[in-house]
């Protein structure tokens, strides 16, 4: 039984019972596909992966569908990376679609030229000169990496001093351990940094 084993119903109530070799053999029909990379699913229908700017490397998927002399083009994409930020790529341009799908939490949020840095660095030399902790509620992916690159680097430009930092938080330890080991996401200024 070392395997978690899932039960999921049908909409005629017959019970799918899923476990770990489920998922491997699935993984088994799983194809990488690069970025700028044409996928021809059928005649007259294909698909182009680009750089959402994102987390680690995760893409928008241009579909374009060619009938004749018609052609449409639709892009599916999550969150759109906020250019420029550090370790992240900025998202790759799209033009000449007839359609965008995407994700839209921050859609009614119009973002200002603000200075995060040193926002950053007024709070954190605030809570010491009141000898005080300075507790960050922050998202386990991508922006704890973010606030921990970001302390970094306010750290070797003398503009906050150097102190412990913990991390309270298993998942986003492991994805501070993902980010090490896949800088091939970041963005250039970020690829020739430490984490």
């Amino acid at each position: 039984m070392g395997q978690q084993e899932g039960v999921f119903k049908t909409q005629a109530g017959i019970a799918l019972v899923q476990n770990g070799e489920d998922a491997d053999d699935a993984l088994k029909h799983f194809k990488p596909i690069n970025y700028g990379q044409d996928l021809q699913l059928a005649d007259g229908l294909r698909a182009h992966f680009k750089d959402a700017g994102q987390v680690l490397s995760p893409a928008m998927i241009e579909v374009k569908h060619t009938d004749g002399d018609k052609t449409r083009r639709i892009l599916f994409g999550g969150a759109l990376g906020r250019p420029p930020r550090p370790l992240r790529r900025d998202p790759v341009q799209s033009f000449n679609v007839d359609y965008r799908l995407l994700e839209s939490t921050n859609g009614d949020r119009l973002h200002g030229n603000d200075d995060p840095p040193g926002d950053l660095a007024r709070v954190i030399n605030g809570a010491i000169e009141r000898d005080g902790a300075l507790i960050i509620p922050s998202l386990a992916v991508r922006r704890t990496q973010t606030l921990l690159y970001a302390i970094r680097q306010l750290q070797e430009q003398g503009k906050v001093p150097t102190l412990p930092i913990f991390v309270d938080s298993p998942m986003a330890c492991n994805a501070t351990e993902a980010f090490k080991k896949h800088k091939g996401g970041y963005d250039l200024r970020a690829k020739t940094e430490e984490l």
